[in-house]
């Protein structure tokens, strides 16, 4: 990403960055100015790589520092859905047996950039975080490097880089959502951007609910496969988990999202036109959310035989409403598994050949 590393050392010559951070009820201020470069060399002495970019940019960048990663080196991502993991084994080839393989189910915080290169603040920090390795169990004290990186947060060790992969975050909500307010849309402009979130009826959020429990019974056949346990919420769960008692509503999924004020007035990724406005399907809540997230889903519950109805009839739709192709009667061959952690694009056939 070059043009955005000069940007940010643009800014950076002028006084460094700013961050602000607010964290176990303290306010914290650090000043520095970090090293930007966009040469893959930079890593090259880098005890922990953290790659904090758009998963489709996971592979090339993996690809761009493998010359370069030393031994022992712990590389990862925040968070760590979609098959990250198995694009980074992809990518790195025999050099990942050299390195550690991190992930997290989530972000410690939650940031806005105020003035790049210049200014950003954390605003909301996660206590606890579980995280994943490859191997399981890491043979560097990982937890401790990377605690003392995110002030605030302490991680936990999950059991396996699977409840990474099947956390129920985006993989299943934007695509899911996108269906419920757009799979009868007869193509006509409507007046004004729909609520994305707080848009939420009683069909989209039953359909939400049926990938989750399609998730949760893939994740009980893996675990059972895998004789590991396998610590994944339902959607409901999660959410529930994540924002607790700022939730006026916790009755249902869909009182959820109609009335948690971390998704008030967010709207649906939409075009403006002539006589309105239409869904833009090439957005990344399908174009990144599909390839690195509920077709890996289904990828995994594959390999598992475990039948997913809903998640099918939600990927058929979205993979074409955004021009892609991943699942094919009934099977995840589509062209497009090819820039995907689709487990299939490896040839995986069984579940115990994501491990490594």
């Amino acid at each position: 990403l070059p043009k955005e590393a000069e940007k940010m050392k643009a800014g950076i010559a002028e006084g460094g960055i700013e961050c602000k951070q607010t964290a176990d009820d303290k306010h914290m201020t650090y000043v520095g100015s970090p090293l930007v470069s966009a040469d893959p060399s930079i890593v090259k002495d880098s005890d922990v790589v953290v790659i904090l970019a758009p998963a489709f940019a996971h592979e090339s960048i993996c690809r761009e520092i493998k010359p370069f990663l030393k031994r022992g080196a712990i590389i990862g991502t925040l968070p760590a859905h979609g098959g990250f993991d198995l694009v980074a084994r992809h990518a790195l080839e025999e050099k990942i047996d050299e390195v550690i393989v991190f992930g997290t189910v989530g972000l410690p915080w939650t940031t806005r950039i105020i003035e790049y290169g210049k200014k950003v603040e954390v605003y909301s920090t996660k206590a606890n975080l579980r995280m994943n390795f490859h191997p399981r169990v890491p043979r560097v004290p990982a937890i401790t490097l990377l605690s003392t990186m995110f002030i605030g947060t302490t991680f936990q060790i999950g059991n396996d880089y699977l409840e990474c992969t099947l956390w129920p975050v985006n993989n299943v909500i934007h695509p899911g959502i996108l269906y419920g307010r757009w799979k009868d849309w007869d193509g006509i402009p409507v007046a004004q951007k729909p609520l994305f979130y707080n848009g939420v009826d009683d069909f989209t959020a039953s359909k939400l609910e049926e990938m989750s429990d399609e998730i949760q019974a893939t994740a009980k056949a893996a675990q059972k496969e895998l004789g590991v346990e396998l610590a994944i919420p339902s959607l409901k769960e999660f959410l529930e988990n994540s924002y607790g008692d700022l939730i006026p509503d916790r009755t249902s999924l869909k009182t959820i999202f109609r009335t948690s004020p971390a998704y008030q007035g967010l709207t649906h990724p939409m075009t403006e036109t002539e006589s309105g406005f239409s869904p833009d399907f090439k957005n990344r809540y399908l174009t990144e959310d599909l390839p690195h997230g509920l077709a890996v889903v289904r990828g995994i519950a594959a390999l598992v035989s475990v039948p997913t109805p809903c998640i099918d009839e939600v990927l058929t739709w979205a993979q074409k409403a955004c021009g892609q192709s991943y699942l094919v009667d009934g099977k995840m061959t589509g062209t497009d598994i090819s820039h995907s952690g689709v487990p299939q694009r490896f040839g995986f056939e069984r579940i115990s050949e994501l491990i490594f």
